[in-house]
C-alpha cells in the first residue's frame, strides 16, 4: 500500500487492523482518535494523513502521497464543533 511502513503497519496492528481490506469503510479520523488513546499522547497530524491515504486507496481512490491529504484533515481538525440549542458546543464523539 502507497504510504504504509513499518511505523504505519505497527499502527495498524494496534488499531486491530489485520489486513488492508479491514480499512474499508473505517472513518480514519476515528482511528487517529482511537491510536492517540491507545498509545496515551498526541501523535504528529501526519499519521491522521496517512491513515485518510490508506482508507481511500482500500476504497478505491487513486494512490495519493500522504500530503496530499494534509489541508482537509487541517480544516477538520480545527473546525470548531456546531453549537447545540442552548449556544454549548457539541464535544466531538
Amino acid at each position: 500500500m502507497p504510504n504504509v511502513g513499518p511505523a504505519t503497519i505497527g499502527d495498524f496492528e494496534l488499531l486491530g487492523i489485520r489486513a488492508p481490506s479491514d480499512l474499508v469503510g473505517e472513518d480514519p479520523y476515528a482511528l487517529y482518535k482511537q491510536l492517540q488513546r491507545l498509545q496515551g499522547q498526541h501523535l504528529d497530524p501526519c499519521v491522521c494523513d496517512v491513515l485518510i491515504a490508506s482508507v481511500r486507496f482500500m476504497e478505491g481512490a487513486e494512490p495519493q502521497p500522504w500530503w496530499h491529504y494534509t489541508v482537509r484533515a487541517k480544516i477538520r481538525a480545527c473546525t470548531p464543533p456546531p453549537l447545540a440549542e442552548n449556544g454549548w458546543r457539541i464535544p466531538a464523539p
